[in-house]
């Protein structure tokens, strides 16, 4: 019996520091309310925060692009233009986790902009615009260029409602660390949404 109560007294001692040393970690996360929340709150990307991080991949990169371009007869300011517009509209998708349903519009991108670029090898060098052009040709590089820009466009008004999606099903099911300092308890919540 009294190797037992030993046992049981060890195993008392360890749950106890396991609980102080969670307990110690907890208190230096939140001063102020539960780790639940600061637990919810840390663990999703915000939608808001995945519509501006893909309005401003997306816009910078074309408009320091085109000033480049404008500027130089290089070819890097067409190319940071182009990455802008293909890439910069998922780099908000990538932050809220949402990369895969984000490869669509991103394919959608590059086609537009290959078909545009396509139509416009066609046309005579000696003009920078589409009057050297003809009506085929014109047609692709205006199509081409409206399919890749709408698509970065609803990319842009789309990213933040995928994410707040993304986040709500990921929350259906979560295992927090839970501290309560107004309950004075430690453990852990299962948070199971139907």
């Amino acid at each position: 019996m009294g190797r037992t109560t030993t046992g049981r007294r060890a195993l008392r001692a360890a749950l106890a520091l396991a609980c102080a040393a969670h307990l110690a970690a907890a208190q230096s996360l939140a001063r102020l309310g539960d780790t639940t929340l600061l637990a919810r709150t840390m663990h999703f990307p915000s939608p808001r925060a995945a519509t501006w991080i893909t309005i401003g991949s997306t816009i910078a990169p074309m408009v320091a692009g085109a000033a480049i371009a404008s500027r130089t007869q290089e070819r890097g300011g067409s190319a940071l233009f182009l990455a802008g517009v293909v890439a910069g509209p998922a780099m908000g998708a990538w932050y809220g986790g949402t990369l895969s349903g984000s490869w669509n519009g991103t394919l959608l991108r590059a086609g537009g902009v290959a078909l545009a670029a396509a139509a416009a090898s066609g046309c005579s060098r000696s003009a920078r615009s589409l009057s050297g052009c003809s009506a085929g040709e014109a047609t692709a590089v205006v199509g081409g260029a409206a399919l890749a820009l709408g698509s970065a466009i609803y990319e842009m008004a789309t990213v933040g409602d995928r994410v707040r999606e993304h986040n709500s099903e990921v929350a259906r099911a979560m295992v927090l660390p839970l501290f309560s300092p107004s309950m004075r308890r430690v453990g852990v919540e299962v948070v199971v949404g139907l």
